[in-house]
């Protein structure tokens, strides 16, 4: 039986955002929140008074410093997850289950900021 060459057009796309999935979706929606808040102290740009409090400033410096080491955090996860597809791909079902990946992530998260916490204290 011979197939033949079936074109398709797409009339539309699904938009999935980060998350298909209900329950994720108020926990992005709250961090990507308290981010956009957290960048409105850059107003000063707009501003005439061109100063900062120290507490401000201390503010910006923990996001930014927390941000920054969570990215780096995250691409080393994702690192790990590439060596073990690569290095173990038979096991890599059951070595990268949900908890493995969850434990990734909150390690990612809660380091990051208590590093920079810790800049500080």
């Amino acid at each position: 039986m011979e197939r033949a060459n079936q074109t398709c057009s797409v009339s539309e796309f699904i938009l999935l955002g980060l998350s298909s999935q209900p329950e994720n979706q108020k926990p992005l929606f709250a961090l990507f929140f308290v981010m956009c808040i957290v960048t409105m102290m850059l107003v000063n740009f707009l501003s005439k008074k061109k100063s900062i409090s120290y507490a401000e400033c201390m503010t910006q410096m923990y996001f930014f410093l927390a941000f920054a080491n969570t990215e780096i955090y995250l691409l080393a996860a994702m690192a790990i997850d590439r060596c073990v597809a690569i290095c173990d791909p038979f096991h890599y079902v059951t070595t990268m289950s949900y908890c493995p990946c969850v434990l990734l992530v909150a390690f990612s998260c809660s380091m990051s900021h208590l590093h920079s916490s810790y800049w500080f204290s």
